[in-house]
């Protein structure tokens, strides 16, 4: 059989698993959208803890988190793009790595956020723009790009 032959079946496979990953990507994406903001704080308060949360979110209480948690009080606009951005980030790495990697992940240094913590960058970010730069090096850690 030839090299092409061979490689048809491959390339064909890769095209399928990538197109497979990006339709999950989107009804996730969906999904959180959808999702109530105390639900998605839960979420983040459960697999990051109430500390971390409150610093990506620029909160001074730790214990706000656990009021959005709660649906007792809502995150202002700002506040809750970012929760939203750090919950689609935490679930993509929990879901591969586990939820210390997803901390340690938001703590660490990223090359591709040059050298800033995910958490400092999304807790400083003004824009939603700025905020979701983080997905991109979300999938490069889990790619192994760095």
């Amino acid at each position: 059989m030839s090299t092409q032959a061979q490689r048809t079946p491959e390339v064909a496979q890769n095209k399928a698993e990538i197109a497979s990953r990006a339709r999950k990507r989107r009804k996730e994406s969906r999904q959180a959208a959808e999702m109530e903001i105390s639900a998605t704080a839960k979420y983040l308060q459960d697999h990051l803890g109430q500390a971390l949360v409150s610093i990506l979110a620029d909160v001074a209480d730790p214990k706000t988190v656990g009021r959005w948690a709660r649906g007792r009080v809502s995150p202002s606009f700002k506040r809750e793009v970012r929760l939203r951005v750090a919950y689609d980030a935490t679930k993509l790495i929990v879901e591969s790595l586990g939820e210390s990697t997803a901390r340690a992940w938001f703590l660490g240094s990223s090359p591709y956020l040059d050298d800033e913590s995910p958490a400092i960058v999304l807790s400083e970010s003004k824009t939603f723009r700025e905020g979701r730069q983080i997905m991109p090096a979300a999938r490069s850690f889990l790619e192994g790009a760095y």
